[in-house]
């Protein structure tokens, strides 16, 4: 999902022909993920705003599980056997 860009076309009332659009640029890095936006020059600032909000509601209501895949090399020892022991290991 790095780097990915998509487009968002938006519609007045029950119109089949999109009315205008934006770019939706996505960014991340872990655990952070940057959204831009990007609307055409002339774009009303209240629809802008408007579809800013929209979308900050749709992250907020995401449950999102963390798994940690990073150990900390001071973590890990080697004995004199060349035996590799791990400080999280039981």
């Amino acid at each position: 999902m790095e780097n990915v860009s998509y487009i968002k076309f938006l519609y007045e009332d029950d119109s089949k022909e999109p009315s205008s659009f934006y770019v939706i640029r996505v960014t991340s890095k872990p655990p952070c993920v940057v959204l831009w936006l990007a609307f055409p020059g002339g774009t009303d600032g209240s629809l802008r705003y408007r579809e800013m909000d929209r979308l900050k509601a749709k992250l907020s209501r995401l449950n999102i599980k963390q798994h940690i895949h990073w150990r900390d090399p001071k973590s890990t020892l080697f004995t004199s056997s060349g035996l590799r022991l791990s400080r999280y290991t039981v």
